[in-house]
């Protein structure tokens, strides 16, 4: 009988790569989009049930990095009271090198802790200091634009000239491109690292995120209609407009059905445009000699709400499309090069665990996940009998924690529970006959109900009042927007 031992599994380097907002369909389902991941999800170990911590970046990450749900410590980036796996992976003598194109998730919210070489662009783009805020003129323009929204009628026509002149003229894309951030991957890793060391590499691409900004050449491949850049900005900023202040699936009714397939389109192209990209850096990377003795795992901070539940983008909700992401392991050490469909229900709280495992480095006692070593490794044991996602702000990053906000889900393999209290709203939904979580059983499986709200009331016993607030400067606040 095969020994399946955690020491069996042992790696000398892991490579994390995760893109933002990446849907699992994309991946599990069109090989025309992610060709690339799917091929590595088919030769490698695919995990069909993995869950983000949250819907959004704010509340994924810390669940990725730190091994922590949202309403542990607060959620506007890492603080005292997280534990990274970089600290811990660098304290145990392994090297530690990341790259971020995000600023949620880069040095401004304390994501570089750990990390002895980062790049997230803050420093070059002057959004850590003052000399990147926003100009005299800016700051007059702002507050010039913030007088006229307040006038009824003036606002409406205000919107329809700037609109009308950016679809003319569209803003360069704010964050550092795919391309970009492969470029700057390679580079930093053959400088910084020797194929014979201990690491851990992080490299996180924004695409598929909005704005949308892919190559021609990938627009191409699924949009043949009459929308450019600056025409696909004009009607994103239109759904922008008319979100609510409690998302209620109505952000959807600003636009048809003509500009909700073009928006779908530069969804899949901006996929397309971020697996091709990650292609490269791999490629790259095995040339260089650096995953001859490698775990790559590739995943997304959270998904993507294409009008699935009548909104768009991410807002704070937890249906499937939004919490339900890839999770694909390919092993280059040859220890666990099989390909293999893992069932078993997982969480981004287990991401940490299972990198410090591969790396033979003790977890923090402060992480909640579990190493998913073991069923890397082909065991067929239940991972997890449920997992949970949260979060507790309207718009935004969120990041303080007020428990009168809460939107929070408990999966499990047949059924999720979600409770929203900014809608007062319970629901229950069957996930073997309803999928796409449209039929709201509460009321006929009471019982089933009943458990899962227990699971989630026992949880929520834990969660205390937080201010979490973060200082940032005006360009980086910009950026975000």
């Amino acid at each position: 009988m095969q020994d399946n031992s955690i020491t069996q599994i042992w790696m000398s380097n892991v490579v994390l790569i995760s893109f933002d907002a990446l849907r699992f369909d994309h991946v599990n389902d069109r090989t025309d989009v992610a060709s690339f991941l799917h091929e590595r999800a088919a030769d490698g170990i695919r995990l069909n049930r993995h869950f983000s911590t949250g819907s959004g970046t704010s509340s994924s990450f810390p669940g990725i990095h730190a091994s922590v749900l949202p309403l542990d410590h607060g959620y506007a980036g890492l603080n005292e009271q997280h534990t990274s796996l970089a600290e811990i992976l660098r304290d145990s003598g392994v090297e530690t090198l990341g790259v971020t194109a995000q600023t949620s998730c880069s040095s401004v919210f304390d994501y570089h802790r750990g990390f002895e070489v980062f790049e997230d662009w803050i420093e070059h783009d002057g959004l850590n200091d003052d000399s990147g805020d926003a100009s005299a003129l800016e700051t007059l323009e702002d507050s010039f634009k913030r007088t006229v929204e307040r006038i009824p009628g003036v606002s409406r026509l205000a919107f329809e000239v700037t609109q009308r002149y950016r679809e003319r003229n569209p803003p360069d894309c704010p964050y550092p491109q795919a391309a970009e951030v492969t470029d700057t991957s390679i580079d930093l890793v053959s400088e910084h690292l020797d194929p014979g060391d201990d690491f851990f590499i992080w490299v996180h691409y924004m695409e598929p995120h909005l704005p949308y900004h892919p190559p021609r050449d990938c627009i191409e491949s699924f949009h043949d209609g009459e929308f450019d850049i600056g025409r696909m900005y004009r009607t994103i900023q239109k759904i922008k407009r008319v979100r609510p202040d409690v998302v209620q699936a109505t952000m959807g009714d600003a636009v048809g059905e003509e500009e909700k397939e073009a928006i779908r389109d530069y969804y899949a192209a901006a996929t397309q445009f971020a697996d091709r990209e990650v292609n490269r850096l791999v490629g790259e990377l095995q040339s260089g000699g650096y995953l001859n003795e490698a775990t790559l795992i590739f995943t997304a901070d959270h998904g993507e709400e294409l009008f699935d539940h009548g909104d768009f983008g991410h807002p704070p909700k937890l249906y499937d499309e939004l919490v339900h992401v890839p999770l694909i392991v390919d092993d280059r050490s040859g220890t666990l090069n099989h390909a293999e469909d893992v069932s078993a229900l997982t969480s981004h709280l287990d991401l940490a665990p299972t990198v410090a495992d591969l790396l033979e480095v003790d977890p923090s006692p402060e992480w909640r996940g579990d190493s998913m070593a073991e069923l890397l490794a082909g065991a067929t044991d239940t991972h997890r009998k449920h997992v949970i996602a949260e979060l507790c702000h309207k718009s935004g990053l969120g990041g303080s924690v007020h428990p009168e906000q809460l939107v929070a889900a408990v999966r499990t393999e047949e059924y999720k529970y979600i409770r929203n209290r900014q809608l007062g709203s319970e629901s229950l939904y069957d996930l073997q006959s309803d999928p796409l979580e449209n039929v709201d059983l509460r009321s006929d499986r009471a019982e089933v109900a009943d458990s899962l709200r227990t699971v989630l009331e026992s949880r929520l016993e834990q969660v205390r009042v937080q201010r979490r607030d973060k200082e940032i400067t005006d360009a980086a606040k910009e950026r975000l927007e």
